[in-house]
């Protein structure tokens, strides 16, 4: 609910919306709310919906890419992840589980990725 002070009373505002009386038909304010009101829309449709709009549609492209290239990348991945093994082996830091369980928890991942495709 909201009040207004009226001559030092608090009453209920109306349920227009408005804080007073609503501007009347052809007055100045009603002109002014009725330009206001044109110039607000002109900024959504011409400013704000072009930006959506494209930043959807850079989105979906980016997506659509990524869902292409998730199983080349998964291959690059298992590769990496074999070579990591066989240099840890070589070094003998022989942190074998630690490789295993990064890729294992990103094919997880990709498989989720293009199964929910």
């Amino acid at each position: 609910m909201k009040f207004i002070l009226d001559g030092g009373k608090m009453v209920l505002a109306n349920a227009g919306g408005y804080i007073g009386e609503k501007a009347k038909e052809g007055s100045f304010m009603d002109a002014l709310n009725s330009f206001s009101d044109s110039i607000v829309h002109t900024e959504i449709q011409f400013i704000l919906k072009p930006i959506g709009h494209f930043i959807k549609e850079c989105g979906v492209l980016l997506w659509d890419w990524f869902i292409v290239s998730l199983p080349d990348l998964m291959g690059y991945t298992t590769m990496a992840a074999g070579a990591f093994i066989i240099i840890s082996s070589m070094l003998g830091k022989g942190s074998m589980m630690k490789t295993i369980s990064w890729y294992t928890a990103l094919l997880i991942l990709a498989l989720t990725i293009l199964g929910g495709v």
